[in-house]
């Protein structure tokens, strides 16, 4: 369901990205180019001045959540996975080449380029660097925290790279079907 926001603000989706018919995309939300948005996702844009934007060709997965609150924004970058149940809560913003894993929370923070946050992680406070690996189950509350993140590995990156190609294939398979199926009933 895609809907305007109580400040008239109305999404922008690319031609091209896939919006599953079960994810709801409110206000000021701005979906790029191949992008794969999965069933039951919720982004929420809806607070005055505030704003999502996903890069292009990244892959938002079922139940994903995003929300702003007044004056604050989620910013996903190019060639991104946000896996099943991901939240990220405005303040937040996501380099390119990250990988958020399942049921990981991400709040106030930003994330450099080329990051991977395993599973069940709750990122909080903090400015994490690029080319970097959260193990899964990490709480990072703030720069107190910081040594619990390492550099990120060549088997993580691969794996991540993996995931992303999957899906934005998942992405094009589902437009050839929408395509296919309004040809159908025309």
């Amino acid at each position: 369901m895609i809907h305007k926001g109580p400040y008239g603000r109305e999404p922008e989706i690319a031609q091209s990205a896939f919006v599953h018919p079960s994810a709801v995309i409110i206000g000021n939300v701005k979906i790029g180019e191949n992008v794969f948005v999965g069933p039951n996702a919720s982004l929420r844009a809806d607070e005055s001045q505030s704003t999502i934007t996903v890069g292009n060709n990244s892959n938002i997965q079922d139940n994903v959540v995003m929300h702003c609150l007044e004056n604050s924004s989620v910013d996903v970058g190019e060639n991104c996975t946000l896996g099943h149940n991901v939240i990220l809560h405005a303040p937040c913003k996501t380099g390119t080449h990250c990988s958020i894993g399942f049921g990981s929370i991400l709040f106030n923070c930003t994330v450099g380029s080329k990051v991977v946050i395993k599973h069940n992680c709750s990122i909080d406070n903090i400015e994490i660097g690029s080319n970097n690996l959260v193990d899964s189950g990490m709480i990072i509350g703030g720069e107190k925290d910081i040594y619990k993140i390492r550099e990120l590995d060549v088997k993580n990156r691969e794996f991540a790279e993996d995931v992303l190609k999957c899906c934005l294939d998942l992405a094009k398979r589902y437009k050839k079907i929408e395509a296919e199926i309004q040809s159908k009933y025309q």
